[in-house]
């Protein structure tokens, strides 16, 4: 993550002028999160094509967070698992749509996107509400053993 943080200062003299000062602070942050999910699924089979969608519910607990962030008031900080932005514990919530064409008796290929909300309103930073969204494209072969 990069935040730049800027502020304006007036310069006094026989003008008035004004200065920007401009920050650049890279941040390397890592989360060690565990999740227990429930997944609910619906298909629907069309000749050669499925279709489905499947529904996540996790409850996701903390382990870890190190690295630095700013605060609300621009401050760097660093974060810490007591100290940082993510709560201790919270809900994901997640869908997975998903398309399945057979090429083959036990063979078939899958192209699904999946969508993953983590919503977090109490985190370790004084004001500051984090939410994460993760999405991501999957795409891969399906052989069944069977």
């Amino acid at each position: 993550m990069v935040t730049s943080v800027s502020s304006s200062t007036p310069v006094l003299g026989p003008h008035d002028q004004s200065a920007v000062i401009t920050r650049t602070i890279k941040h390397f942050n890592k989360f060690e999160l565990l999740e227990i999910p429930v997944f609910f699924g619906y298909r629907k089979s069309l000749d050669k094509f499925e279709l489905g969608a499947d529904f996540r519910l996790s409850y996701t607990m903390l382990l870890d967070q190190q690295g630095r962030m700013t605060n609300a008031s621009g401050e760097l900080i660093d974060i810490s698992e007591n100290n940082g932005p993510l709560p201790k514990s919270f809900i994901t919530y997640g869908l997975r749509p998903y398309l399945n064409m057979d090429i083959s008796e036990r063979t078939s290929i899958t192209l699904a996107p999946q969508f993953i909300y983590r919503p977090m309103e109490e985190g370790g930073l004084e004001g500051m509400d984090t939410n994460l969204i993760q999405t991501s494209v999957q795409l891969g072969i399906r052989y069944r053993l069977n």
